[in-house]
């Protein structure tokens, strides 16, 4: 799997990672700082990644994601990679798209509702200029 994506991102094609968090199984902080390590080197930081929280269901019967650890791996995330979202929880600024360069917030979302704050028609930050790769 690891090559395919490999392959994916050497054919130039949009990429876009996501990893459901489940408590217990996939969120040690380390083992977390190494997938982002191999992601950043193998893939390039600007490539997506969203953390879905886990929320019990059919055969697997574990306790939802915790919010604070859901905001721990994006902070993990984000010191490497450039566009990281959480989902299937609503935390605060953790949807939103911002510039890689000057952090000013392009798109925001809440749920459902999206609004383009700094971003122009041309697919840049209103702010410095930066083409934002990953809408």
């Amino acid at each position: 799997m690891l090559h395919a994506l490999k392959l994916i991102r050497k054919a130039g094609k949009h990429l876009e990672l996501t990893n459901l968090i489940i408590p217990g199984r996939n969120d040690d902080p380390g083992e977390f700082r190494a997938m982002i390590s191999w992601i950043a080197e193998e893939l390039g930081q600007d490539t997506v990644l969203h953390l879905s929280r886990y929320h019990p269901a059919y055969k697997l019967n574990l306790p939802p994601t915790p919010s604070e650890a859901l905001q721990k791996l994006n902070d993990i995330a984000r010191e490497q990679l450039s566009y990281v979202y959480v989902g299937n929880i609503q935390i605060k600024d953790l949807q939103d798209t911002c510039c890689a360069r000057c952090g000013t917030v392009l798109i925001r979302r809440a749920g459902y509702q999206v609004e383009l704050k700094s971003l122009s028609k041309e697919g840049r930050c209103s702010s410095c200029g930066q083409t934002v790769i990953c809408q």
